[in-house]
């Protein structure tokens, strides 16, 4: 039986663990001001204690740490590492020193950016191999099956908003009219497409495709259904009233409802989003996007 099959050996109370500080601590960043405005932080440091100071720092979302806040972010990260050192060589290790590891979503620039943060130098991980398509560690799929197709459009004479209305119409026209061309009226294999992801880069733009989708949106779906009249036998969506749910900071509870499939009663149309879709929000079914201007 495994020893912690009734509860686990976690604390989340800061006294607590400043008496007893546990091998592997999650932290936000900001956390690192109490180094300096509470004395007993400095256990999780080694400070006082006889115990080894942290010899593994994992920096996750390291593009973050950039700007304001990555120089206040710098001057810290000089006085940890300091200390760290320090309470090493106190324990008879005077070479030791902490690793950190770190991951970023944008190599660009990031041994320039890890040497302010850090002073450190850089091993890109993994290490480039000796075929751009296969490193090892990740190989280049040429299956059509599993590919992606990105289309470009560029509207000219109309505004970029206007633009994001019509194509996100065309898309859902055009998917409604591919359901009429299954057999037997299987819908599943549809589903991936059914529900349009709208990505927007700001939550004025969210609110702008928002209120567009039951009125420009819904006007151009009814342009195009008149253009290829006699083509679409299968009842159509309801361009009176998309099916729609925001996906944003201030709407994280809503992905339940986008996981239901074609076949479940409340199978949304369209979801306008913001960048917080791409935090920790992983669904299969989502399968057509629409990026309304460069991310």
């Amino acid at each position: 039986v495994c020893p912690f099959h009734e509860s686990l050996p976690l604390s989340m109370v800061d006294d607590e663990m400043y008496k007893a500080p546990p091998t592997f601590i999650v932290a936000t960043i900001d956390k690192f001001a109490n180094i300096v405005l509470v004395k007993e932080a400095g256990a999780f440091l080694g400070t006082g204690t006889g115990r080894f100071p942290p010899s593994l720092i994992i920096q996750d979302e390291l593009h973050l740490i950039s700007g304001p806040l990555g120089t206040i972010a710098a001057v810290y990260e000089a006085g940890i590492d300091e200390t760290i050192r320090h309470n090493f060589n106190h324990l008879g290790l005077a070479r030791r020193k902490g690793k950190y590891i770190a991951s970023t979503a944008t190599i660009r620039n990031a041994d320039t950016q890890v040497r302010r943060l850090f002073g450190r130098d850089v091993a890109l991980f993994p290490p480039r191999g000796v075929k751009a398509a296969d490193s090892f560690f990740t190989r280049e799929e040429k299956k059509p099956e599993t590919a992606r197709l990105y289309i470009g459009v560029m509207a000219q004479g109309l505004r970029s908003t206007s633009a994001a209305y019509w194509v996100a119409a065309a898309i859902l026209e055009a998917v409604d009219l591919k359901r009429n061309t299954l057999l037997d009226g299987d819908k599943s294999e549809i589903d991936f497409l059914w529900t349009l992801l709208c990505y927007c880069n700001s939550k004025r733009e969210l609110g702008l495709i928002n209120k567009a989708v039951n009125g420009e949106i819904s006007e151009r779906i009814g342009v195009y259904r008149e253009a290829s009249s006699g083509i679409c036998e299968e009842p159509p969506r309801s361009t009176s009233g998309l099916s729609k749910c925001e996906v944003s900071a201030d709407a994280v509870k809503n992905v339940g409802e986008v996981r239901r499939d074609l076949s479940m009663r409340g199978s949304l149309d369209f979801v306008p989003c913001t960048n917080m879709v791409s935090v920790g929000i992983d669904i299969n079914r989502l399968g057509l996007m629409l990026v309304n201007g460069q991310p």
